[in-house]
């Protein structure tokens, strides 16, 4: 009989992400861990562009139901959370 145990649905999704998954994933933390009236800064690493970050950042965001504001200063990205819009919320796909 194998050993069954419960695990985090967290925990999960970090060990099983492989590829652009797992990218997102990471991104989905650093949003997360901005907390609110806060921004996050982002510098790209060598080889990295600063729209890719932005559009990582979008996708981490969308998969969360999160409204980020991301905006572009001097080779460095800036991010926070936008203001609720008025009407009826997105739909929550990713552990939001």
């Amino acid at each position: 009989m194998p050993k069954f145990e419960i695990v985090a649905m967290s925990e999960v999704q970090t060990k099983t992400a492989t590829g652009q998954s797992r990218l997102v994933l990471e991104y989905v933390e650093l949003i997360r861990s901005v907390g609110p009236g806060k921004a996050g800064l982002l510098t790209p690493d060598e080889g990295e562009t600063t729209n890719a970050i932005r559009r990582r950042l979008g996708t981490a965001a969308k998969a969360m139901g999160v409204d980020l504001t991301i905006k572009n200063a001097g080779g460095a990205i800036y991010f926070w959370a936008a203001k609720r819009r008025r009407g009826r919320p997105r739909k929550v796909t990713l552990g939001g």
